[in-house]
């Protein structure tokens, strides 16, 4: 069994970035550094550790985030390496919730990417400390100091490069360590490094960046203030100490530099990661709230002693293991054979085996401690963002953020005798990833699903086809547009029929009305004189809901309007509620025909979150899609890590013209912004757009 570790002897390290900065290969090279694995891997061979599954080795990208380890000087670093792709933020996010630290990985060439800002946002929301790694030193056209100046520009708290590369593209062969002020070269096909003597040729630039280094980390301590304005050196244990310190209160930005396929400065960097990097303890406490009694707030500290709780931050399905369940243990000890209580279901479970996990490498273990992360198989009814605790002391952590799904099909299956089946399926990868979303729109009758972007959803289907010989058809989901009335109507009508024995009979008298926009249906009992008998009216209130399930216009839901039930008659024999039913039915319809019916389309409240140079762009194709842009405001970049802030752009749009709308985005602004949406109410729709929905419907129906 793998050697357990305390709080203070653990790192938990995500890495983040663009599609294609390297996070694989930098994960698969610390590995290797560390001695974790013998030989590393690489995307090419398709035999790297955190890449495993099937699609992620066809595609040669990471579509899920992956959970590893390496132990190095007595110290126990997990690392989660994280999609780069923005319809995959969902497991970034969740991968976030989860570490005290980030490396963020830059190229050499390109610099910092729009879907590495955007996660160094979400880093933000929980205020983890970062240092950022500028990969593929060793690409022509690498330029550091380029990109150290771009990032600088980016952000309003200084960027100190740690390191500074020896040489760039085909002549990049190390790195100088401005902590230790040595020049560190990779070993050929070893697990060690060579610290030798600066060159000369880079003596001048390794002490400036030492000087910006040294005053930057100074700044921590008062003592170190006083020693550094004295003209003293700082000590490499002072460096050290005061670059943890400066780091953990996002009061500068460390920099590294390196290849990752290289293996050159991934030393060094893990070495940071070892000495400087937040353990656990960083954040000291946890709060959650009592499962019963909602409004109290429980604390629980980050020790072995702390009654046990953990987070379950990702689940996973594996055809030989069964359902695996990712936990980051944040306070007290979970053991084997341990019984513990999910408050989220209210479900107590045994566990019998517990598991460190190397991509897809079970490692068994006795138990995981505060700060540590692990697995437990076969949790079936446990999901993503569920607590799990000590049954004699409840609590509930808060719930993971994420990202609303932004972009929707419909889905169904090609052959009708699968769509049941496909419906499991895809429920079942919905409990995989919580920002992939199925259900049935009982209104439009279509299976929809939703989540970040349509290459999310095409591999759901992909997957779901080869794994179970199920192949669907998508298609943009229809709008669920409603008809109202705007003008009052009266309708009187007769329900008379005779057959054989009983008849039917009953004729009702209704006032119908509009109401204002939101407000429903509304049913008023206005009958004197007991000219219905009180034992039909239910009859009539059922007719009418039923009648309100399709519109006069094109079958459409009804809302928003009154009705009044005033008068009538009934036969002392042939009268029913079922009668009653089907007076009430004609008389609405006759009624609603009568009051100027329309067309009510839904509305979208959008956020858009956009750098300042594509808001003319952005705003010019919000008014070609009949929107009405509500405002803008500057994002807040205080409080976080200092990156400079962007522009919100607050706008209601049409569903209809939302469909697409992630795509165009994306393309419009070269990923560079994200939105969000969510219903907001319904609007009036007339002229030549309600006429086409109208016809459409009809067709289809």
């Amino acid at each position: 069994m793998i050697k357990n570790y305390d709080p203070q002897h653990i790192r938990n390290i995500a890495i983040i970035g663009h599609n294609k900065t390297g996070k694989t290969s930098l994960t698969e090279a610390l590995l290797f550094m560390g001695g974790a694995i013998p030989k590393k891997g690489s995307i090419e061979e398709k035999n790297t550790v955190s890449d495993f599954l099937q699609e992620e080795k066809e595609r040669g990208i990471s579509i899920h985030s992956s959970v590893l380890y390496v132990e190095s000087e007595d110290v126990k670093v997990n690392i989660i390496d994280t999609p780069g792709m923005s319809d995959f933020s969902g497991d970034v996010r969740a991968s976030l919730r989860v570490c005290e630290g980030v490396i963020v990985l830059v190229d050499a060439v390109e610099g910092m990417e729009m879907e590495t800002e955007k996660i160094w946002r979400y880093a933000d929301e929980y205020h983890i400390p970062r240092v950022v790694f500028i990969n593929k030193m060793d690409k022509e056209k690498a330029n550091f100091f380029k990109v150290v100046d771009e990032l600088q520009a980016r952000f309003e708290i200084p960027v100190i490069p740690i390191e500074i590369p020896i040489g760039e593209g085909v002549d990049f062969q190390g790195v100088v360590d401005l902590v230790r002020m040595k020049a560190v070269y990779p070993i050929a096909g070893g697990h060690n490094v060579k610290l030798e003597e600066i060159p000369a040729s880079l003596q001048s630039k390794a002490l400036e960046y030492r000087q910006k280094l040294a005053e930057a980390v100074a700044e921590s301590d008062d003592r170190l203030i006083e020693k550094y304005l004295a003209g003293e050196a700082l000590t490499q244990d002072e460096v050290e100490a005061g670059l943890k310190d400066v780091m953990k209160n996002f009061k500068v930005i460390p920099v590294l530099c390196g290849s990752a396929i290289k293996n050159i400065g991934v030393a060094t960097l893990l070495r940071n990661i070892v000495h400087e990097a937040p353990s656990p303890i960083f954040n000291p406490s946890v709060m959650g709230i009592d499962p019963v009694a909602k409004d109290d707030i429980i604390e629980r500290k980050v020790s072995l002693e702390e009654p046990f709780s953990g987070f379950v931050f990702k689940t996973t399905q594996d055809q030989y293991s069964g359902k695996i369940s990712y936990i980051r243990v944040r306070s007290g000890v979970l053991r084997k054979g341990d019984e513990i209580f999910n408050p989220n279901i209210l479900k107590r479970e045994k566990i019998a085996h517990l598991y460190f996990i190397n991509g897809k490498e079970l490692v068994e273990t006795d138990r995981i401690v505060a700060g540590g992360i692990g697995v437990i198989l076969k949790l079936e009814d446990t999901r993503t963002g569920h607590t799990l605790c000590d049954p004699d002391k409840p609590i509930i952590l808060s719930a993971l953020r994420l990202p609303k799904p932004v972009y929707s099909l419909a889905v169904r299956a090609l052959n009708k005798t699968d769509e049941e089946k496909l419906f499991t399926y895809l429920q079942r990868a919905a409990e995989e990833d919580p920002t992939f979303l199925v259900a049935f729109n009982s209104e439009t009758r279509e299976t929809v699903m939703s989540g970040m972007g349509e290459y999310q959803l095409r591999l759901v289907l992909e997957s779901i086809e080869k794994k179970y010989k199920i192949s669907a058809e998508t298609s943009f989901p229809k709008i669920a547009y409603r008809e109202t009335i705007l003008a009052n109507s009266e309708s009187r009508y007769k329900h008379k029929k005779q057959s054989g024995g009983h008849g039917q009979y009953g004729e009702v008298v209704i006032r119908m009305q509009p109401l204002a926009r939101g407000e429903g249906f509304r049913f008023q009992d206005k009958i004197v004189g007991g000219v219905i008998p009180k034992q039909y009216i239910p009859g009539v209130l059922k007719g009418l809901e039923e009648a309100l399930l399709e519109g006069t216009l094109a079958g459409y839901l009804v809302q928003d309007i009154e009705i009044s039930l005033v008068d009538g008659s009934h036969h002392s024999v042939d009268s029913s509620e079922y009668s009653f039913k089907m007076a009430a039915i004609g008389a609405f319809r006759d009624a609603m025909a009568k009051a100027k019916p329309v067309l009510l389309e839904p509305i979208m409240r959008v956020r858009i979150n956009t750098e300042k140079d594509f808001l003319g762009d952005i705003l010019g194709d919000l008014n070609g899609r009949r929107s009405k842009v509500l405002g803008m405001s500057e994002v807040d970049s205080s409080g976080g890590s200092g990156i400079s802030g962007s522009t919100v752009v607050e706008a209601d749009v049409p569903h209809s013209e939302m469909l697409n709308y992630a795509i165009s985005l994306r393309s419009m602004t070269s990923g560079k912004a994200s939105f969000e949406m969510e219903f907001s109410h319904y609007e009036v729709l007339q002229g030549r757009l309600a006429a086409d929905a109208i016809a459409k419907n009809k067709v289809e129906v």
